[in-house]
């Protein structure tokens, strides 16, 4: 769906993708999903002889629905790939909606060691059942997504009766290629399963073609009830690129992870745990912290556009952060593209948890689901009788976790085998805590259970006043502490089951209580936070907000504070010894979920799909950015967004915003109110950004005009016809208007007369384009070299060693830095301005693509931004690499840099705020969905200016 540029657009792909890997990925892509390898899966049937002809007879397409493989590449080299069915995004659903018929099916796949590189790499495919068929809609890869122009036949009935001499042919368009496939079944195969059984499995045969030259072939085997079982992919010669293997899945029987290579999967992890309530004893405390209770503020603050309602675990440099929709997510700690994700069959309410390398979640579908936590690949899953609502802990290498179905269940935590059951009196919904060898858990059958860790023996069981839904806690005396959901709050002896203490309140808890020096703090479904002594219940201190909201969310103890959210959204930090608020602090959401500590932030998840993370740091910076107006540009002449996309970066006018949308059209926006009036019209598309020279905007249109447009006359001074294909704005300086245009065959930079339009002169060149530079006298543009010129007569002073680069040139304090758009080799270099010499260069796998580097003057940083949705920071004189950051697309527009922070935005919409000093994550801004974005931010004092397609939308930016 990208516009046209100067020729076919490239593949996206990752830093270290190859060129034409993309192809190997579409093949592998398309037979995971396997011509619904998944459809073909749990009919439990002989495909050959009850195949429906409609896929409505079978819905084997479920979220949660997952398989894992090992995979071998071409150069030898071994990984993993998991295959996982999510529940529909808004983005599936809408492209089933508008290019097939149906339901939108969403499949996420991962990988490691990429083709042997070492890196992960994840990819998501989008189908939709189009009548009696499946089509392949669309990819979405680094951020990007490609659309199947048009859609590809992934399943017909009439592959039953197809044959090599009878195949089922399409073309496509991909990533502006042009495709031709053909596949066809074979006889039956037998294949071995994991676990050593053999199946009869199908075989499909596929050949991917450009125009009649075969690009590869894939032969695939599928088993009924299972899926893809086995897979191999050969280059146009016979030469194996990829090969998967089956090692586990959801579809097959249950079984134990003992013959799965964990040692490989799980090569590196740390031995590091995290659990609800910060430990297996479920404390929700960390004495040892110290804070500064005045200087707690938010930090860090990430749109997800998921809710929230499972509390999040940290663990080893990773936020895990699960949601109502069933879906996991693993963010790098203050990073904001997700590491992984991952998509169970039903709804999170329960926090994962973190042992050994491997993460736990439990979900609405009645699995327990167990992944490596590095790569999020699926390793086993284990099936209980109902929903799992309780968070799993770990300890002595085994799980427990209770269900729905008034059953807790003890699992070797590595393998999933089943040691032991306990049948309780009703559901399960507290967590377990562990501690003496015993495992305590409340039940809503109002009684407090103390089993025997390793044979789950009954050990004794305490009446409460109501069902127990907050999990116990266990102090290092051996004091359990519960809370139920009428009035009590009670201590236990674990080792007798007898009663210590009991005290009643008004309101009743779902928070879970935690443990200070000598108290235990809750707060209660009436908007009450109390301490009591830990030794005789006694409450030593209460108090209320000014509207008191429920407390759900459990507190959590670090130091000498104790901090809790409440369900409006206002987080209190009191004095633990005296219950003093020393702060309050507004989220502006609902918060049901717990905090967890990092170690050095808290971290929060909000019920509007918000993670946040508060901190007392004093070096730690922080920002918000609240929406103030958003204003739609609707073209009359058509239901298409595309024509009214925002391209070029408004610019700022007094109080006004000058706009330009893709169709020509010229706005004035008033920048506080959004209040717009239409200025005029250009006559052609606008692409690239506005100079701006007085009263007069200058555009270089798409087609090749170039354009002087006078605003308080309301009309053009002139317009010159360049030709070509113009992609990049123009430069004004020194009474001239210098511009880049693309033919076919060439580049072009032409000088035209500021006053006159008047082509004073112009150079040919053969590939690259940039938005020409002028500096200090001389104007620098980008060919298959960059290039130095007189800005009067176009004559080269300078030209340095072969670079190609498209839009990525910038000139700050006598240096030149472009990023190649080959993204091999040399990928981003800085010369001297003067001579052209070489200063220094990088060689980060990445490809920089119409966006032009950034410079922060205080730490002397360039950044650049990739098409793989990487911002790269260098230090802009030595060219160290000082940090990277991911984002959730690729990274077309111009960073935009103010007062230490850079802004920008991706593909996708996201607008990302990012300290350059420290290359951490301030806050960022979801558009919306479905539409991409192409211009750049305008930041200004006070405010961030940023569009997703046809509108622009206007934040207000201040401190927390």
């Amino acid at each position: 769906m990208r516009l046209p540029v100067d020729g076919p657009t490239q593949p996206h792909r990752r830093a270290a993708r190859p060129r034409e890997g993309w192809l190997g990925t579409l093949a592998v892509a398309i037979s995971l999903l396997g011509f619904a390898a998944l459809v073909c899966a749990a009919t439990g049937l002989s495909l050959a002889d009850h195949m429906p002809g409609t896929l409505d007879r079978y819905k084997p397409l479920l979220p949660g629905q997952t398989s894992l493989y090992r995979i071998q590449y071409a150069n030898g080299s071994r990984g993993f790939a998991t295959a996982n069915v999510f529940k529909p995004n808004s983005d599936s659903i809408s492209y089933a909606n508008v290019y097939a018929t149906g339901q939108g099916i969403q499949v996420h796949i991962g990988y490691t060691n990429w083709n042997g590189t070492g890196l992960d790499h994840s990819l998501d495919d989008y189908y939709a059942r189009d009548g009696d068929q499946l089509v392949e809609v669309a990819e979405l890869d680094s951020g990007v997504t490609s659309l199947f122009t048009p859609t590809v036949l992934a399943w017909t009935p009439r592959f039953l009766t197809s044959s090599q001499s009878a195949p089922i042919t399409g073309q496509t368009t991909y990533s502006g290629v042009n495709l031709d496939y053909r596949y066809w079944r074979v006889p039956d195969e037998s294949v071995t399963l994991p676990g050593g059984g053999k199946r009869s499995a199908m075989r499909l045969e596929f050949d991917l073609l450009r125009g009649a030259a075969l690009i590869s072939h894939s032969s695939s085997w599928f088993v009924a009830g299972v899926g893809l079982a086995q897979y191999v992919l050969v280059d146009s010669k016979g030469n194996t690129i990829e090969r998967l293997d089956l090692l586990a899945s959801t579809q097959l029987p249950r079984s134990s992870a003992a013959s799965l290579p964990l040692a490989d999967l799980l090569s590196g992890a740390p031995p590091t745990s995290a659990f609800y309530r910060e430990n297996a004893a479920r404390s929700g405390a960390h004495p040892e912290v110290q804070l500064d209770p005045a200087g707690m503020r938010v930090t860090y603050r990430l749109q997800t556009g998921v809710t929230f309602t499972a509390s999040p675990v940290y663990a080893n440099g990773m936020f895990y952060a699960a949601d109502q929709n069933g879906q996991l997510i693993a963010l790098d700690a203050y990073q904001a593209i997700p590491h992984w994700r991952f998509s169970a069959g039903g709804p999170i309410v329960a926090a994962p948890a973190v042992a050994n390398g491997i993460v736990y979640v439990g979900a609405g579908d009645k699995t327990l689901y167990a992944l490596d936590a590095q790569h999020g690949m699926y390793l086993w899953s284990f099936q209980l009788k109902d929903n799992i609502a309780a968070s799993a802990v770990v300890s002595n290498g085994v799980l427990y976790v209770g269900g729905e179905d008034r059953t807790l269940y003890a699992l070797d935590a590595l393998t999933g085998a089943l040691r032991w059951t306990f049948v309780a009196g009703d559901r399960v919904v507290s967590s377990a805590a562990v501690a003496g060898g015993r495992v305590f858990f409340g039940c809503d059958d109002a009684l407090v259970y103390a089993l025997d860790a390793a044979t789950g023996k009954l050990v004794w069981r305490f009446a409460m006043d109501a069902q127990v839904e907050a999990t116990p806690l266990v102090d290092q005396a051996g004091v359990v502490y519960a809370a139920s959901n009428g009035t009590q709050m009670t201590a236990i002896d674990s080792r007798t089951g007898k009663q210590i203490w009991s005290t009643t309140t008004r309101f009743g808890y779902l928070a879970s209580p935690a443990l200070g020096d000598g108290l235990i703090y809750d707060g209660d479904t009436g908007g009450a936070f109390r301490a009591f002594n830990s030794h005789t219940g006694a409450i030593t201190w209460e108090t209320h907000g000014a509207n008191p909201q429920a407390f759900v969310g459990s507190p959590l103890v670090l130091g000498r504070q104790v901090l809790a959210a409440d369900n409006a959204g206002t987080v209190f930090v009191w004095d633990a010894a005296s219950g003093r608020v020393q702060q309050q602090i507004p989220l502006g959401s609902a918060v049901t979920a717990s905090p967890a500590w990092t170690g050095e932030a808290v971290l929060l998840a909000d019920n509007k799909g918000e993670l946040l993370a508060l901190q007392s740091s004093t070096v730690q910076r922080g920002l918000w950015l609240s929406p103030v107006w958003q204003h739609q540009f609707i073209n009359p002449n058509s239901q298409n967004a595309i024509p009214n996309s925002l391209f070029a970066q408004p610019v700022a006018r007094g109080d006004q915003l000058v706009v330009v949308v893709q169709s020509g059209q010229m706005w004035s926006i008033d920048s506080k109110t959004g209040a717009a009036s239409r200025l005029g019209d250009l006559g052609d598309g606008v692409l690239g950004n506005l100079a701006l020279v007085g009263d007069t905007v200058y555009a270089s249109t798409q087609r090749g005009n170039v354009v002087a447009y006078n605003l308080p006359q309301g009309k053009p001074l002139w317009s010159t016809a360049l030709g070509g294909f113009t992609r990049f704005g123009p430069t004004v300086g020194g009474q001239q208007v210098f511009v880049s245009t693309i033919t076919t065959s060439e580049s072009i930079v032409s000088a035209l007369d500021a006053a006159t339009g008047k082509v004073q002169w112009s150079q040919h060149y053969k590939i690259g384009s940039a938005q020409p530079v002028l500096d200090h006298g001389k104007l620098y543009v980008a060919s298959d070299a960059i290039l130095a010129l007189d800005p009067q007569t176009g004559a080269t002073l300078w030209h340095s060693d072969p670079f190609v680069a498209t839009g990525s040139l910038a000139v700050y304090n006598g240096v030149v830095y472009a990023g190649s758009s080959f993204g091999q080799g040399v990928t981003f270099e800085a010369l001297d301005a003067e001579t052209g010499h070489t200063i220094w260069q990088a060689h980060d796998p990445a490809l920089f693509y119409y966006s032009q580097p950034a410079y922060e003057p205080s730490t002397q940083t360039i950044l650049a931004g990739a098409e793989d949705g990487q911002l790269f920071a260098y230090d802009a004189r030595t060219g160290k690499l000082r940090w990277s950051f991911w984002t959730d697309g690729a990274l077309e527009t111009d960073p935009q840099v103010q007062d230490g922070i850079v802004y920008v935005t991706t593909g996708s919409g996201t607008l990302y705020a990012i300290d350059v000093a420290t290359g951490r994550l301030l806050t960022n801004f979801q558009t919306g969905t479905s539409v991409f974005t192409f211009g750049p931010p305008l930041v200004t004092p006070g405010y961030v200016y940023t569009s997703r397609g046809d509108t622009l939308f206007a934040l207000a930016a201040g401190n927390p």
